[in-house]
């Protein structure tokens, strides 16, 4: 791929000296630019990696055991009474 920087229209309309990649990090747009494209492969990848644990974690989930709507709200119900029955933490 070729990027014709020199016709680009906001490089054309900074001057050299006040341009954003002479003040420190990088030494030229050809840095910045490949910066920027490892910057947005480490995204790409950490979205593929992401996308890849979500669905191993679905498909666990669904070779897992069902409870039902009732089943799991007999289960909250006991578990808050549980916890309202416990000690109390005075503040």
């Amino acid at each position: 791929m070729s990027v014709n920087l020199q016709s680009h229209s906001l490089i054309n309309r900074m001057p050299l000296r006040a341009a954003w990649w002479t003040r420190g990090r990088f030494s030229s747009v050809s840095a910045v630019i490949q910066n920027g494209l490892d910057l947005l492969r480490q995204k790409t990848e950490a979205d593929e990696a992401e996308t890849a644990a979500l669905q191993l974690l679905l498909v666990e989930r669904q070779g897992g055991t069902f409870v039902s709507g009732p089943e799991i709200q007999s289960r909250v119900s006991a578990m808050i009474g549980r916890k309202r029955r416990g000690p109390r933490v005075e503040r």
